[in-house]
């Protein structure tokens, strides 16, 4: 978008792209299920961390409007995904007597990111106004990386 457009005509582009990745939010769920399903759940969720730390990483540099929708759009396919993917791969890494706790630790832990989150995005944006959204998309991709790195050993990370 035009940074010289009004206000009603970049809410307008806003609510598009919210209106977008709010279908791709759910188009994840279905496509990453059933990617799982062939390639392994395990190794699926690590694909959709990896390859979201690069989506971060580009979202932290891109300038062009379009590439930002496409990759916010992506992030969004690969959120749904994790919830398409998440509760099988508990159970096939920790069983079914864990699944209970370990699914609600993860749901209590995606909570409690929802609350702090945007207060640490609040605090870099008074702090750091002029660079709080790389910022903000480096500490998402680092987040990403920490959880991509601790799958690595869990045995329902292997591919099929």
């Amino acid at each position: 978008a035009d940074p010289g457009l009004d206000a009603p005509a970049l809410a307008g582009y806003g609510a598009t792209l919210i209106a977008a990745s709010s279908v791709f939010n759910g188009l994840g769920r279905l496509f990453w299920g059933g990617l799982s399903d062939r390639i392994g759940r395990g190794f699926t969720f690590r694909l959709l961390l990896a390859t979201q730390v690069l989506a971060f990483l580009a979202l932290a540099r891109v300038t062009q409007p379009w590439l930002f929708a496409i990759l916010v759009c992506y992030v969004l396919l690969c959120y749904g995904g994790g919830f398409g993917t998440m509760p099988s791969f508990v159970l096939d890494t920790f069983g079914s007597r864990r699944l209970p706790v370990v699914y609600g630790s993860i749901l209590t832990a995606w909570s409690a990111a929802g609350i702090v989150g945007p207060q640490i995005m609040a605090w870099l944006k008074d702090h750091h106004s002029h660079h709080a959204a790389p910022f903000a998309f480096h500490i998402g991709a680092a987040f990403l990386a920490l959880g991509l790195i601790i799958s690595l050993p869990l045995k329902g990370a292997r591919a099929k």
